[in-house]
């Protein structure tokens, strides 16, 4: 079942912006957005590219809390995707990523789009994840930016900071579904 967000990182009501996440044998992030999608996309749909945020994207996130250790989830309207390991906030674990490259094969996405919204579905084998972040009681949190100006930041979890920052792994909470 779909959850709603309503209101950006400041209170102010936003498009709605809604998702979930299911596990089954694969994770599946599904996010449905009642905003336009942009007119051009940094990456052709279902690429993996970096600085997908620059646009509208949802991101996901999932810790491990007893290492720290985090992956960033990022999907575009378009099904593009990017995706990252943390050893800490904000300090990529690129020796466990560049490990895991071969796997990245096995994450597909799927996307719909019209001039009003857009559908988008992200999804990645179990085994992925677990050999990215070990254990399996994750915290998560899932966010969004839309627009371009202004931007509106959207949070699943209060996250403690005063300006937009969504790599506030301790804010996490432990369960989406």
């Amino acid at each position: 079942m779909m959850q709603t967000l309503d209101r950006d990182w400041y209170g102010k009501p936003c498009p709605h912006a809604h998702f979930e996440v299911i596990n089954t044998v694969d994770w599946v992030f599904r996010v449905y957005v009642e905003h336009p999608p942009e007119q051009s996309f940094l990456a052709a749909p279902g690429d993996y590219a970096e600085g997908l945020w620059e646009q509208n994207v949802a991101e996901w996130f999932i810790v491990n809390p007893l290492s720290g250790r985090y992956v960033e989830c990022n999907l575009a309207a378009n099904g593009a995707w990017w995706m990252m390991v943390f050893s800490a906030p904000r300090v990529r674990d690129e020796r466990r990523w560049l490990c895991m490259q071969a796997d990245k094969k096995t994450v597909s996405t799927q996307c719909v789009t019209s001039s009003k919204d857009w559908q988008a579905e992200l999804i990645i084998p179990a085994s992925f994840l677990l050999k990215l972040l070990g254990g399996s009681d994750w915290a998560h949190n899932v966010c969004f930016i839309l627009g371009q100006q202004p931007r509106q930041y959207i949070s699943l979890n209060t996250l403690h900071a005063a300006d937009p920052d969504f790599h506030r792994p301790q804010d996490f909470i432990t369960r989406l579904w």
